[in-house]
């Protein structure tokens, strides 16, 4: 992490970059910036997105706490689902250092016991964790198969979520769409046409809306109307 020591120089890049920097933060900036090193990364579930998405507010799973985070407009959040990141202070609101991992139908009880099993080991190998929890989801790191499957995920997801579509609804997707990954295990080549086959059964199956179409979508994803319906039916054929 971006706290921790290099082992060659014997100091975080957090150091690295104060020993340069430091001087260019005003004064009134620096007590939260000193802050900044004491954050570790953890998993956090989003309990509540405002209904302007200017915030969220995030609970983090190992002591309850709950911080108010800045919503950046690059991202889409879902209220019910776990991240995986480091938060750090702001003068009234927290944000996400980096980069942060998004977890869809993880289970909260177990992700909660693998941070506690992590905890009474006084573990700092956080890396080891991240891919515990990623494993219990079903994921399997660095295979370009299951890669593929959780971009078709966020890909319809982040489509749904500009919708203003419902986080239960989402949610009910992402886990129609891991049930057809476990059945069948498909090899994408086109992750874009899937993710407009899985809306597309949404819209239909559990929305039951007459007035979309196959067309009108294939349109917003920029895909073949043709692949689409192709994918839709191996979905449907599949979950029915």
């Amino acid at each position: 992490m971006f706290n921790k020591p290099i082992l060659s120089q014997k100091r975080s890049l957090f150091d690295i970059y104060t020993a340069n920097q430091f001087q260019a933060i005003i004064v009134p900036a620096r007590t939260l910036y000193n802050k900044w090193k004491e954050q570790e990364p953890s998993v956090y579930e989003i309990v509540t997105v405002s209904d302007h998405k200017e915030f969220i507010v995030v609970k983090d799973l190992r002591d309850e706490q709950t911080y108010k985070v800045f919503y950046l407009a690059t991202d889409n959040y879902i209220e019910g689902s776990l991240i995986i990141g480091s938060l750090i202070p702001y003068a009234n609101y927290y944000g996400f250092l980096y980069s942060t991992i998004k977890l869809f139908e993880h289970d909260y009880l177990e992700v909660k016991q693998l941070l506690i099993q992590f905890d009474e080991s006084k573990t700092d190998n956080f890396p080891e964790l991240l891919a515990e929890i990623l494993q219990q989801g079903g994921m399997e790191i660095n295979q370009n198969k299951q890669s593929s499957h959780d971009e078709v995920a966020q890909l319809f997801a982040d489509s749904l979520t500009e919708k203003n579509i419902e986080d239960a609804i989402i949610l009910k997707g992402i886990k129609a769409w891991k049930k057809y990954c476990a059945q069948v295990n498909p090899i994408i080549k086109n992750t874009r046409t899937y993710a407009c086959a899985l809306e597309y059964y949404v819209q239909k199956v559990l929305l039951d809306n007459d007035g979309i179409t196959q067309d009108q979508l294939a349109k917003e994803y920029d895909v073949s109307k043709n692949t689409v319906s192709t994918n839709y039916r191996k979905i449907y054929n599949e979950l029915k």
